[in-house]
C-alpha cells in the first residue's frame, strides 16, 4: 500500500476544471496507474495554505496527476506501527448518510454527523476521544448523464486504538459511501 500526495495548483485552469467535479478527479486519478483499475481512496486536503490530493492505493502512481509529480510513501510503515492502546490524531472526509430502501439519505446537523461516525467506532476498532467538524459541503456534479448530489463532512480529532486489526482494515478499505468521490479516506498523525 502507498500513500501518495500531489500539490494541486488551483490557479491552473486545467486543475480548476478537474477540481470542478469529484467524478473528474476520480477519472484523472485512474489515469495515473498502469494496468487494472485501482480502487484508490482519495481526498482533497488543505495544508499550510496549499491544496493537495492524497491517494491511498495498492500500487504506486505511475503517471503524474495533470503533470504534477507525486510524493509517495510506503503505507505499510504506518500499519506496522499501530498497536492497541495508542492514541492518534485523525482526519476523515465522510459521507454521513442513512440507507432507507436502497436510497441514501444525507444526515442533517452536526449532532447526527458526529453520531454517524461514533456508531462506526466499534467496527473501526477505535474509541473517539474528541471529534470536531472541520467543514461540510454539499456537492452537485455530473457523471455521464446523471446529476450526483453528495454531502461531505470533514472530521478531525483524536482516537484510541482498541483493535489494531480492525483499524488496519478500516484504513485500507475506507469508511462509508462516496469513496470514488473523495470520501472515506481516514488518515492518522
Amino acid at each position: 500500500m502507498y500513500l501518495s500526495r500531489v500539490e494541486l495548483y488551483t490557479n491552473n485552469r486545467i486543475i480548476q476544471r478537474i477540481m470542478s467535479s469529484p467524478s473528474r478527479i476520480h477519472g484523472e486519478l485512474e489515469r495515473c496507474f498502469i494496468g487494472n483499475r485501482q480502487s484508490a481512496r482519495w481526498r482533497i486536503d488543505q495544508l499550510q495554505g496549499k491544496t493537495y490530493l492524497l491517494c491511498l492505493s495498492e500500487d504506486k502512481p505511475t503517471y503524474p496527476f495533470s503533470k504534477a509529480e507525486w510524493e509517495i510513501k510506503d503505507y505499510n510503515n504506518l500499519l506496522w506501527k499501530l498497536a492497541d492502546g495508542q492514541q492518534w490524531y485523525f482526519k476523515l472526509c465522510g459521507n454521513p448518510v442513512k440507507c432507507i430502501k436502497e436510497n441514501r439519505i444525507p444526515l442533517v446537523g452536526a449532532n447526527n454527523w458526529v453520531d454517524w461516525l461514533a456508531n462506526r467506532s466499534k467496527t473501526m476498532g477505535v474509541v473517539f476521544l474528541s471529534v470536531t467538524i472541520a467543514s461540510f459541503d454539499k456537492l452537485k456534479f455530473k457523471k455521464s448523464n446523471a446529476t450526483i448530489t453528495l454531502q461531505t463532512v470533514t472530521y478531525q480529532g483524536s482516537l484510541r486504538i482498541n483493535d489494531t486489526n480492525k483499524l488496519k482494515n478500516t484504513l485500507i478499505q475506507g469508511i462509508g459511501h462516496g469513496k470514488a468521490y473523495g470520501c472515506g479516506l481516514l488518515t492518522l498523525a
